[in-house]
Formats: C-alpha cells, sequence, structure tokens
C-alpha cells in the first residue's frame, strides 16, 4: 500500500506571499524565476488576437 504524502513544508520549498497567481518556473538556460505561464493565438484571417495566461 502506497505511504501517504507528509504535507509538512520542506526546507525548499517555496512560496510567493504577495502573489499567488504565480509560480516558481523553470527558465532556459537553467535556474528558475517567479514566473506566469502567458499564451497568444492569431487568426490569420480575421486577424483576431487570443491571449490568456495561467498562475497555476
Amino acid at each position: 500500500m502506497p505511504e501517504t504524502p507528509d504535507p509538512t513544508p520542506k526546507a525548499q520549498d517555496q512560496i510567493n506571499l504577495t502573489d499567488e497567481e504565480s509560480r516558481i518556473m523553470p527558465v532556459s538556460g537553467g535556474g528558475f524565476e517567479q514566473s506566469y505561464n502567458a499564451q497568444a493565438a492569431v487568426d490569420d484571417k480575421t486577424n483576431g488576437v487570443w491571449f490568456t495566461w495561467r498562475g497555476t
């Protein structure tokens, strides 16, 4: 039977108390930054632009 995960935070765990929408994400070239996940799309027939972002 699998073990129940330990809910207590580990020493390396991090949290942003001022912006709960952002996340610590890996960046190109190595390392991590406090970031957002943004996505955009363009419809070439109508020139419509759609933009979304996710913090989670």
